[in-house]
């Protein structure tokens, strides 16, 4: 722990994907610390730190917290001498439902290893589940991965009308069209003659103020595997797309029939809905859990839909 002998608070890197670890065992405590996302850049002892950067106010008992947390997990906080100001986000641990099959889905048992490496708790759900209704009772965040399929779509509404989050994946962002958003899967009427990037690594442009890019660089490399990409109704401004193919060539590893179709598509949408969000990630961002760089869209997502607008003063 570096910085002030007397602080008003701490801050530690968003860039990390151990942070979230941290975050995680912080809000679960007895005695939880607040944990705030910086909405603007801060400035403190000659260092400016991102948007993005994760605030603790200092209170009693917070810096033996953090000194723990940090020889336990490795994170590095910084001990500044005031407080920021403005707009922050601020964190609750959310109540996750994670998407099922009787006999079980591969890629939801690969994001049952995430989650829970990261100390992220959640509770799996089943159609059944779903077609029950109510969600917004049990749940803050819904993930839906790669081999979803999504039948009782009225409930999801509803769920995102009342200020609840879905995370879809892969092949289930589907939902997006099939709730009547302005949005469609650019890929969807090519063939394989024509479009065919089977598991390759494929480059894209990232908003890293958006809150679900949060601690990313401005240009990450995507697991793709016959994934879905977006085109948005150009009239559509409340849908923001977070991160896009930029060029006809994106593909650094791996083979990419057609890659040009690409071009100037979405990988990652932010799509607002009633209080809700629903965010819509075309790649594979925990194939495998082997993506790394790509945890980040997962966990900002989980804490940005259920997270608080505030003001620090």
């Amino acid at each position: 722990m570096t910085g002030a002998p007397n602080p008003a608070g701490y801050l530690f890197s968003h860039e990390v994907n151990d942070t979230f670890l941290a975050v995680n065992r912080l809000l679960a405590m007895k005695d939880k610390e607040d944990v705030y996302w910086l909405k603007n850049s801060f400035t403190d002892n000659g260092k400016t730190y991102p948007p993005g950067t994760q605030f603790i106010p200092a209170k009693p008992g917070t810096r033996e917290k953090l000194l723990k947390t940090a020889a336990e997990i490795g994170v590095s906080f910084d001990a500044i001498s005031k407080k920021p100001s403005g707009d922050a986000f601020m964190l609750r641990q959310p109540r996750i439902g994670l998407w099922d099959r009787y006999g079980g889905s591969i890629p939801s048992g690969w994001t049952r290893y995430v989650l829970e490496k990261f100390e992220f708790p959640y509770t799996v759900i089943y159609d059944d589940d779903l077609r029950q209704g109510d969600l917004g009772r049990k749940f803050d965040v819904l993930i839906f991965v790669n081999d979803a399929v999504i039948n009782p779509a009225g409930a999801l509404r509803s769920f995102m009308q009342e200020s609840g989050t879905i995370l879809a994946i892969g092949r289930s962002t589907e939902i997006g069209s099939r709730l009547e958003f302005p949005i469609i899967n650019a890929l969807a009427e090519l063939g394989r003659s024509d479009f065919y990037v089977p598991g390759s690594i494929l480059q894209a442009s990232i908003d890293n103020r958006n809150p679900l890019a949060y601690g990313m660089p401005d240009r990450a490399d995507l697991f793709f595997d016959n994934s879905p990409a977006f085109r948005i109704n150009s009239a559509s401004k409340d849908l923001r797309v977070v991160a896009w193919y930029d060029s006809a060539t994106p593909l650094r590893s791996g083979w990419a029939w057609g890659q040009k179709y690409l071009d100037k598509t979405g990988a990652v949408v932010e799509v607002p809905f009633g209080k809700g969000k629903l965010f819509l990630f075309g790649p594979e961002i925990l194939f495998r859990s082997q993506p790394h760089g790509t945890y980040k869209f997962l966990f900002n997502g989980i804490y940005y839909g259920s997270a608080e607008t505030v003001v620090l003063n």
